[in-house]
């Protein structure tokens, strides 16, 4: 009798696992009880925005310096298509720190210089985003539209570089008030 029910139940078990459907969770087993994750190392750990910009400004500071200095939108197009790889926010934000540099240094008229360059990759980098494309694709278009711009989209240039010299002058003015208030501090703990 127990023969006859034990059969049963073992003919009912493999009609059961005949009529399962077969997937992953049917037919796999855990090959593992526990996941055991290494912790990260120095190497692994990603780097920030900040560490990403500085190795970049590491790398390409004279190029950056040389954009800068440009004086005209060819000459400026032409060194961008030799060097596409400056057209990034990097190296927007590189030249506005070198503008407040400058103007610390009281350099202003080369402060006014950069910062005309400063805003024209600014530009560059708004109008990728415009159009959805990565900026190292819309630099010669950018150029394209600027050398026949109407008199608005200029004055529009212009009241940008106006508000980025502003912002450079306010910025460089904390920067040497900081700068002396450590002076101050220094002296004050050495005196």
């Amino acid at each position: 009798k127990q023969e006859k029910h034990f059969r049963s139940k073992e003919a009912e078990l493999i009609k059961k696992e005949r009529l399962t459907p077969w997937n992953v969770d049917t037919l796999s087993s855990d090959g593992f009880e526990k996941t055991i994750i290494n912790p990260p190392t120095q190497a692994d750990k990603p780097k920030s925005e900040d560490d990403i910009g500085k190795d970049f400004w590491d790398e390409h500071e004279d190029d950056i310096k040389h954009y800068g200095m440009l004086s005209d939108y060819d000459k400026s197009a032409e060194f961008l298509r030799k060097k596409p790889h400056l057209v990034c926010e990097a190296t927007a934000n590189y030249l506005t720190i070198w503008c407040i540099t400058l103007e610390c240094q009281e350099k202003n008229d080369l402060m006014h210089h950069v910062a005309r360059q400063t805003i024209l990759m600014q530009y560059i980098l708004e109008l990728a985003k415009q159009v959805k494309r990565d900026p190292r694709e819309t630099f010669q278009l950018f150029f394209k539209r600027i050398k026949v711009a109407d008199e608005q989209y200029m004055e529009a240039l212009d009241d940008e570089h106006r508000a980025l010299i502003g912002r450079v002058k306010e910025r460089a003015k904390i920067r040497m008030e900081t700068i002396e208030k450590e002076i101050e501090e220094g002296d004050r703990k050495s005196g």
